[in-house]
């Protein structure tokens, strides 16, 4: 966008292979595909200093009925220098980085009564 704001957007098709899954029957079938993308945002505020907003979606369609599932998660991040520039080119960066995130997924199936 310009030399202080990014934005990064990604769409895909995501294949996961659980190789070493338990045999606990054909509905416990981990092995997993579908569609994932997000959206991501950063804001360069400052020398060393970033606020980072992402928002992701995933779909996936497992091989068993208990691992079905569609997910939705906005995380933040935020890093603050805690050196001033000067200082930090001499001693090093020294920063304090928060994160959150706010997952959401709903899993179509179920895992009740399985034993792992």
């Amino acid at each position: 966008m310009n030399q202080t704001n990014i934005v990064e957007f990604s769409i895909g098709y995501e294949k996961k292979n659980y190789y070493h899954q338990k045999g606990l029957g054909q509905d416990n079938e981990r092995d997993t595909v579908g569609p994932k993308a997000y959206l991501s945002w950063i804001w360069l505020y400052m020398p060393n200093g970033f606020f980072n907003l992402r928002a992701e979606y995933n779909e996936e369609h497992a091989d068993g009925a208990y691992w079905e599932n569609n997910g939705v998660r906005l995380t933040g991040n935020l890093s603050i220098p805690l050196l001033p520039q000067e200082t930090a080119k001499r001693f090093g960066l020294l920063s304090l980085q928060l994160t959150g995130a706010g997952p959401s997924g709903m899993f179509t199936g179920t895992a009740a009564g399985i034993v792992r």
